[in-house]
């Protein structure tokens, strides 16, 4: 009797054989699947390894092998946008390079093997392009800065605040040059505190600003994660060129035109659906959905 194999597995298979190719340059996995590592052959597979998991056992255990390992949120998501969130971390922290070709094998968010492959071709979406511009070599915020508010953008969609929907703005980036574009609607809530004590790299802050989002205004943050100011309005510009489409709110008109007026990186969450959209030069670069709210 001859034993039927997995088919889960057999993609997974699939995809350690093609990342062998020389034209592959990197293998993504979107899993929280636990990979057997002696899987590898040959073994300099393994230099082309990008784990990205909301498991972090996984995530040490990739680690301690040697891969490179990307750590998503636990909250339900659709896959094109973990795919999304994972190769926006992997190119801001030049883990992939523009020109590189990444295969990429996901699963449908549990702990089941990937089901589904992706060789994205080399000729990318106007839209792919500005992601990769953004996140990966504009140079104006850290890219640990940019991939935690990211992160904290998506958990307060997910969360809002006190089962209630939020919605928030963060201007990372060209500090000064905002801090000119903009004004208090009220008190700063980090006035007063050292650069230390109100870095959002830190998890006290971050918590800080998850509670603060509330208050209207956008949040500003250095490009080295010192949260400048909270509760400031941003001043609209009749000559920013903008590209947004129809039936987006002030908030995202807002982000829009800081980022086309400043070489800011805007990071908006939307009060009604909680999606995550990042722009940049006046147009959306990277737009992450969530696949439910906890509320």
């Amino acid at each position: 009797m001859v034993e039927k194999k997995n088919p889960d597995l057999l993609v997974l298979k699939t995809a350690l054989t093609l990342a062998a190719r020389p034209e592959v340059d990197r293998l993504m996995l979107v899993s929280d699947h636990l990979l057997q590592f002696k899987e590898l052959r040959p073994r300099s597979l393994l230099r082309k390894l990008i784990i990205a998991t909301s498991s972090e056992v996984n995530a040490h255990l990739a680690g301690e092998q040697g891969a490179a390992v990307i750590l998503l949120p636990t909250f339900p998501m659709p896959r094109m946008d973990r795919i999304k969130l994972a190769m926006a971390h992997a190119q801001s922290s030049a883990m992939i390079g523009p020109d590189e070709r990444v295969l990429v094998a996901a699963s449908s968010g549990d702990d089941h093997p990937p089901d589904m492959l992706m060789l994205p071709g080399k000729n990318r979406t106007e839209q792919d392009r500005g992601a990769i511009s953004t996140l990966a070599g504009t140079g104006v915020v850290q890219p640990d800065v940019l991939e935690s508010v990211i992160d904290l953008a998506v958990q307060i969609g997910y969360e809002g605040f006190e089962a209630n929907a939020v919605g928030a703005l963060f201007v990372l980036g060209d500090s000064v040059a905002v801090m000119e574009k903009s004004r208090q609607l009220s008190l700063n809530p980090f006035q007063g505190y050292s650069e230390a004590e109100k870095n959002v790299l830190h998890p006290a802050v971050a918590e800080a600003v998850k509670r603060y989002a509330v208050l209207d205004g956008a949040f500003v943050i250095r490009s080295d994660g010192v949260v400048m100011a909270a509760c400031r309005y941003l001043y609209s510009s009749p000559e920013a060129r903008i590209d947004l489409p129809v039936g987006y709110g002030s908030r995202h008109t807002a982000a829009a035109c800081i980022s086309a007026t400043t070489r800011a990186i805007a990071v908006v969450v939307s009060q009604t659906t909680g999606s995550v959209r990042v722009f940049h030069e006046g147009r959306i670069a990277l737009d992450i959905h969530q696949g439910a709210r906890r509320f």
